[in-house]
Order: structure tokens, then sequence, then C-alpha cells
């Protein structure tokens, strides 16, 4: 989500939010369905709409399958969100990305926010990444994870039972859960005509936000 202004801000853009999107103006992902195994993805998804969703980002613990071990995405959350599993394997060797752009506008003093949730036992090659650029400018990192090699984190799922993993994902130098929870920064906003994951594009002719996330491996969604 792209917000603007200090007090009370304001939404001005957005996708996934509600399973809706605001001034998303393309949305380009080349890996949406291209891994063989339904347990491998790097795309959208929605619970009781998509095909196939990979196991590992959903939690059925309360009632579909009370054994889970291992999920983020609970049974009543029907929202469209962003999965990402295993996307080093059989098909792919390398990092994927996928690019949103966003018109913004006549926006100002913008901020970036985005809800993520994370489970699993990674390893320092794994990683997460969301970078944008605005009217044409340098690519910009917001968000980049990190791997806690030496540490663990106790996972609660939905149906009650708790699994401690070692090695827990980090944004801005908080463990990434398996309950979705909400990081934001301020985003710079170029607006002098100076006007991913990690790539970005924009036009100076009408201000843009294209933001890109980048992974390789993890168990993630956002």
């Amino acid at each position: 989500m792209i917000t603007a202004g200090s007090i009370g801000p304001t939404d001005v853009a957005y996708d996934m939010v509600g399973s809706g999107s605001q001034n998303l103006t393309s949305y380009t992902n080349i890996w949406t369905d291209a891994f063989a195994s339904a347990g491998d993805g790097f795309q959208k998804y929605q619970r009781g709409v998509s095909a196939s969703i990979p196991f590992a980002v959903l939690d059925d613990s309360l009632s579909i399958f009370t054994s889970d071990s291992l999920g983020i995405v609970k049974e009543g959350n029907t929202d469209v969100f962003f999965g990402i599993v295993d996307t080093e394997n059989s098909d792919n060797s390398g990092p994927v990305s996928a690019t949103l752009v966003f018109d913004i506008t006549g926006a100002s003093g913008l901020g970036l926010q985005i809800d993520m949730g994370a489970m699993g036992d990674f390893e320092s090659s794994d990683f997460f990444e969301w970078t944008y650029s605005i009217d044409g400018g340098p690519s910009t990192t917001a968000f980049a994870s990190t791997v806690d090699e030496a540490g663990s984190y106790t996972y609660t799922l939905e149906g009650g039972a708790s699994f401690t993993l070692n090695d827990p994902m980090l944004i801005q130098g908080e463990i990434l859960t398996n309950n979705l929870a909400t990081s934001s920064r301020p985003a710079s906003n170029p607006l002098r005509r100076r006007p991913s994951s990690k790539s970005g594009r924009s036009r100076a002719t009408e201000p843009q936000a294209p933001m890109s996330a980048r992974s390789s491996s993890p168990s993630i969604t956002s």
C-alpha cells in the first residue's frame, strides 16, 4: 500500500487489500503457474478460488487438516495474497521477481506499507526484497529480509499447536511470524521530474511508483 501525508495519511494506491486494488496500472509476473510442483509458487493466490495453493503457506490446523505443522494464511482468510514457496526448484535455479506499477499522480509525503508473514527454517541464501522507483528515479530498497541463523522461533498455528524452528526470517530487525504483520516506511518522492526482487521502472510524464518483489527460496506471504 502507498500512503500520502504524515497526519491522518490517506491511501493513494494499493493491491491485494481486501482482495481489491486502487490505482494499480499494471502487474507483471512471468512466474505465475510456472512451477510443475503444486508445493512451489511465486504468485497471487486466494482460498476457494485458486486451483491449487502451496500447502506451506496455508494454516489448515483449525479444522481442515488438524495435524498441519506449517502455514501462514488462516482458514478464514479468503483475501487475495501473494505467496512464495521454494522458488529454487527443478524449474528454476535463481531469483524470481514480480512488478506492480501504481499511478500516484499529485501525491506527496509518500509512505509504503505491506503485511508480511513467514514460517520456516531459513538459510542465509533465502531472501525477500521489495524495491520501488518513483518518476524514473533510482531503484530503492523498501524492505529486505535477513535470516537469524543463530536463533530460533516458536510459531503457534491457529489450531493451537506450537512448533519451534531454527533460523527465522526478519524484516526491519523484527521476526516475521506466521501471523501477518504490517511493516511500513517513508518513501522518497522526487517530483522534480527526476522522476524488483531488484528492479523498477516508471515515466516522468505520469507520476508512477513501480514496486518490485524479488525472492529466492523462502516460504513467505504478503
